[in-house]
């Protein structure tokens, strides 16, 4: 009798010991699918929030709030943030740390899920919201260059070409432009050295809209104009001789 009674109590170890071991691979199973679940979605949510344009919000809780929308969508579609799943799904969102000096914002991500067994669990991350793009100034190319016409001249009398492109440069907003004052510098067969000059422009391609295809500037004129508040697109100026 003493032998069935423990070998009953055996047996109920046993199987609770079974039970115990599935639960905590469940749980861990659970864990480690949310975990990478809620981590892809904020590596999408950080890349798409960049795209966007992370310097026009104005503070960080504002940065905050658009953060959590683009995150809330990203978990949605990947079946998790929906109540109808679990109805104790919570995401919460809090500012970890602030580093202006860094230029990033530190996001502590919480999210509140169910275990197969009812139980409520929590899995935290930290996510880096960089604000470099706030630091960042706009470059816009601007490019001088010599018309076909003049290039064929030149080669036809001095059997020499002339560069297409005179100067060709990124330039920072809050820069002004560096005209140049040679169009051409070339030395012919004979050994004779040529150069010719230029101090008007005309704008042959241009992205900013205040700026009009077939304008001509002078040299003395644009070498005033900056980046950013008086030209806000790449433009092509074309030598007038």
């Amino acid at each position: 009798m003493k032998q069935v009674m423990y070998s009953v109590i055996l047996g109920v170890i046993v199987l609770l010991s079974i039970i115990g071991i599935i639960s905590v691979q469940t749980k861990t199973h659970k864990e480690k699918e949310i975990d990478d679940s809620l981590n892809i979605a904020i590596d999408e949510a950080l890349e798409e929030l960049s795209e966007s344009s992370v310097g026009t919000y104005e503070s960080d809780d504002d940065l905050l709030a658009a953060f959590e929308q683009i995150l809330l969508s990203k978990l949605s579609v990947k079946g998790d943030g929906d109540k109808a799943i679990d109805p104790n799904f919570q995401i919460k969102i809090s500012a970890a740390d602030v580093d202006s000096s860094e230029g990033f914002l530190a996001v502590k991500v919480e999210e509140q899920f169910t275990y197969p067994n009812n139980k409520l669990g929590k899995i935290e991350e930290i996510a880096l919201i960089t604000r470099e793009q706030e630091n960042q100034k706009h470059t816009y190319k601007i490019s001088f260059v010599n018309p076909k016409e003049k290039q064929d001249e030149v080669l036809e009398k001095y059997n020499v070409a002339i560069p297409d492109v005179i100067k060709e440069k990124e330039i920072e907003e809050g820069r002004q432009i560096s005209v140049p004052s040679i169009a051409y510098d070339i030395t012919k067969p004979d050994g004779t050295l040529i150069s010719s000059t230029v101090n008007k422009w005309k704008v042959v391609s241009s992205t900013d809209d205040s700026i009009s295809v077939g304008t001509v500037y002078a040299s003395s004129y644009l070498s005033k104009l900056k980046i950013g508040s008086d030209i806000t697109g790449n433009i092509v100026f074309e030598g007038v001789y």
